[in-house]
């Protein structure tokens, strides 16, 4: 179950969820690149150009760990205009529903909620 996520909007919000997505590099990469990217093309966050030049390392030769990074920038990016992408991010790794996609979700949503309370 998806805890319950903040529906207003606000700059502390957006930026809560940045730096939650910014420090989970290592967790992801155990999630099928190909599984995400192709969630990211549905949702709009990326193109499928963008998708290629991604997953294809003939592309760019570059490692599973900078393929991740680099669809994170654009989730990041996204989440800094549309903090609804954060929930539907966390929705997407427990959709993948394997033992670590949902410890991560949960790790991720923990990580935000203590971002909320206040100093």
């Amino acid at each position: 179950m998806i805890p319950a996520f903040p529906t207003e909007s606000s700059y502390s919000n957006k930026n809560n969820a940045h730096k939650v997505l910014t420090s989970s590099n290592d967790m992801l990469t155990k999630i099928d690149l190909m599984y995400l990217a192709d969630k990211m093309v549905e949702k709009g966050i990326i193109t499928s150009e963008q998708k290629r030049e991604i997953v294809d390392d003939r592309y760019h030769g570059l490692s599973g760990f900078q393929r991740i990074n680099k669809l994170l920038d654009h989730l990041r990016d996204t989440v800094e205009v549309n903090e609804g992408t954060f929930q539907w991010f966390i929705k997407i790794l427990n959709d993948y529903n394997t033992v670590w996609s949902k410890s991560v979700a949960k790790k991720l949503m923990d990580k935000y909620t203590e971002l909320q309370k206040p100093s």
